[in-house]
C-alpha cells in the first residue's frame, strides 16, 4: 500500500508510535493496513523506518500478533514477512530471537508456521526463512535442535544453508523476486527430504512467470540441483523438477546450460518411457524446448531409440504432450535427410500426424502440420507422408483455419507435397484446394504468401488446374505480390507461379 488514502493517516501518526497504533487498533483491517504500511515504507527506503521500528513498543506489538491465533491470514503473512525482513539486521535479529526463545507460545507458533501443511505458502516460506535467520543466535539454535517434533528436513535446512544477511539482497522488492527467496528455494532442492524438495519445487514453479526468476534461478545454481533431482525415486519430485527445468529452458542461454549436464538429456529421454503419464508429458515438453539448439538436437539423437520414444508420445492423452512431440519431431527432422526418412519410417508416424490435423487444439494442428511440412521436404520421406490416409484433404481444410500459424504450416506442407506430380493431381482434384490457396494470397503473413504462391506454382504445371486458378482470380493477386512485396522469397514464388500459369 502506498502513502495515500488511509495509509496517509497512519503515517501521519508517526512511525515511532507504531506500537501504540497496533495496540489500540484491536485487529481487523486497520491492523492489516498498519503492518502493510510499515512494509511499504521499508521497501521505499523511508528514512529511520528500521531504527524507529526497533523501539520496544513496535516490536512487542508485532510479536503479539504472531502469537495471536485469531489474526487473519493476510495479517500473519505481512507480520512474518516484516519480521523476516527485520531479521537481516543484526541488532533486530538479536532482539527478535531472544524474545521468541523466552516465550514458548511464540516459539511453538513460529515452528508450526514452518510446517508443510500450512494453509498459506507465503506464511510457510516467511516463517521458515525467519527461523533460519534467527538461528544465527546460539540460544535459538540450541532450542530448535533440542525441540521434539521439528521436522528433520526443516532442521537440516536451518543448520546447513547460509542465507545472505544483507538487507541489500532483498532489493526492496516483493519477496518472490528476491535473490534471498531464490536462495532459500534452491537450498530446499539440496535437502535430502522429499517433503522439502517438493516444497522448494512448488515455490520455484510458483515464481516461474517472473522474469527475475528466470535470471536468478540459474544464478543461484537451480539448474544443477534440478538436474540432480532427475535421479530421484519420487514420481512427484520428478514431475515437478522436469517442469521446472522446462520453465528454466526458456531463455536461450539456459538451453545450453541445462544440456551441458550429461545427465539432463540422457534422463529426460529415458523418461519418455516412464510409467508416469505426467513424467512422460513433462519430459517431452522439456526436450522440445531444448531441441531448438542445434547441439542439443544432436545430443538427443545420440540417445538410444530417441526418435521411437518421441514418436510414441504422439499418442499421449495430453494435448500439450502431443503438441510437444510433434514439435520435437519437427526440430529433430531439420537435421539430416537420413533423420527425415528414419522418422517417416517409424510405424504409424505418417498416419498419426495426419490424424492430429483433426485435433481440437490449434496448437496441435500447427505443430502436426509443421512436422509434415518438414518431413515432406525430402523425396523419400515425402512419399511415405503422402501415403497417410486423408492427409491432403485435412491440410486443405486447415487453410480455412482462423490461425495464421496453422495457415502457414498447412500451406508449407502442401507446397512440399505438391513437388511430386502424382500429388499435384490429388491436391488439384479437391474441390476447395485452389480456392483456399488463392484466398490466402491476400494474407498479411509473408511466409503464408510464400508457401501459398509456391504451392500454386506447382499446381499450375497441370493444365486443368491452371484454368481453375485463373477463374478463381489467382493472376491479379500473384502480380500484386510480384510487383509490390518487399519479401524476395514471396516475389520469387509469385513470379514462378505466374510463369507457369502463362504456359
Amino acid at each position: 500500500m502506498g502513502a495515500g488514502g488511509d495509509g496517509a493517516v497512519l503515517q501521519g501518526r508517526g512511525i515511532g508510535g507504531f506500537g501504540s497504533v497496533m495496540a489500540l487498533s484491536g485487529g481487523g483491517d486497520h491492523l492489516h493496513e498498519a503492518v502493510a504500511l510499515l512494509r511499504s515504507l521499508m521497501r521505499n527506503n523511508e528514512e529511520n523506518v528500521v531504527k524507529k521500528a526497533f523501539q520496544p513498543a513496535a516490536m512487542a506489538a508485532l510479536l503479539r500478533i504472531l502469537a495471536c491465533s485469531s489474526c487473519n491470514v493476510q495479517v500473519q503473512e505481512n507480520v512474518l514477512g516484516l519480521l523476516w525482513e527485520f531479521s537481516v539486521y543484526e541488532e533486530m535479529n538479536y532482539r527478535i530471537a531472544n524474545t521468541i526463545v523466552n516465550d514458548d507460545v511464540l516459539f511453538e507458533r513460529l515452528v508450526r508456521f514452518c510446517g508443510c501443511s500450512c494453509s498459506s505458502s507465503v506464511i510457510e516460506f516467511c516463517a521458515a526463512a525467519l527461523l533460519q535467520n534467527l538461528c544465527k543466535n546460539e540460544d535459538m539454535r540450541s532450542k530448535v535442535s533440542s525441540t521434539e517434533g521439528i521436522a528433520e528436513g526443516l532442521l537440516y535446512l536451518i543448520e546447513s544453508f547460509d542465507m545472505p544477511a544483507q538487507v541489500k539482497a532483498l532489493e526492496r522488492s516483493e519477496n518472490c523476486n528476491s535473490p534471498m527467496v531464490m536462495g532459500w528455494c534452491v537450498s530446499m532442492l539440496d535437502c535430502g527430504f522429499e517433503t522439502y524438495q517438493i516444497r522448494g519445487l512448488d515455490l520455484l514453479l510458483g515464481f516461474s512467470q517472473s522474469i527475475v526468476f528466470l535470471q536468478l534461478a540459474s544464478h543461484e545454481g537451480a539448474i544443477s540441483r534440478l538436474v540432480k533431482l532427475l535421479n530421484s525415486g519420487s514420481t512427484t519430485v520428478l514431475e515437478k523438477a522436469i517442469e521446472a527445468l522446462y520453465m528454466l529452458s526458456m531463455p536461450e542461454e539456459n538451453e545450453v546450460k541445462i544440456a551441458s549436464h550429461d545427465l539432463a538429456i540422457q534422463r529426460l529421454t529415458a523418461f519418455l518411457e516412464s510409467d508416469s503419464s505426467s513424467v512422460r508429458g513433462n519430459s517431452v515438453k522439456a526436450l522440445e524446448s531444448l531441441s531448438f539448439n542445434q547441439i542439443n538436437k544432436e545430443k538427443i539423437l545420440e540417445q538410444n531409440r530417441a526418435l521411437e520414444k518421441v514418436a510414441a508420445l504422439l499418442f499421449h492423452e495430453s494435448l500439450a504432450a502431443q503438441s510437444s512431440a510433434c514439435s520435437l519431431l519437427w526440430n529433430l527432422s531439420n537435421t539430416t535427410t537420413a533423420n527425415k526418412i528414419k522418422i517417416s519410417s517409424i510405424h504409424g508416424v505418417p498416419q498419426r500426424l495426419s490424424d492430429l490435423l483433426l485435433s481440437n487444439s490449434p496448437l496441435v494442428q500447427e505443430k502436426a502440420a509443421g512436422a509434415i511440412m518438414s518431413l515432406s521436404y525430402n523425396g523419400g520421406s515425402r512419399k511415405m507422408m503422402s501415403s497417410a490416409a486423408c492427409i491432403f484433404e485435412r491440410l486443405i481444410k486447415l487453410l480455412d483455419s482462423v490461425s495464421t500459424l496453422v495457415h502457414q504450416n498447412a500451406a508449407g506442407a502442401l507446397y512440399n507435397l505438391s513437388i511430386s506430380p502424382q500429388n499435384i493431381a490429388v491436391i488439384g482434384a479437391h474441390p476447395r484446394s485452389v480456392a483456399n490457396l488463392v484466398t490466402l494470397l491476400s494474407s498479411k503473413c509473408g511466409l503464408v504468401q510464400e508457401y501459398v504462391a509456391g504451392a500454386l506454382g506447382n499446381l499450375a504445371l497441370f493444365e486443368e488446374i491452371r484454368e481453375e486458378m485463373k477463374q478463381k482470380g489467382a493472376m491479379p493477386l500473384l502480380k500484386k505480390l510480384k510487383n509490390n512485396s518487399s519479401n524476395i522469397s514471396v516475389k520469387t514464388q509469385a513470379k514462378r507461379a505466374l510463369d507457369n500459369l502463362m504456359v
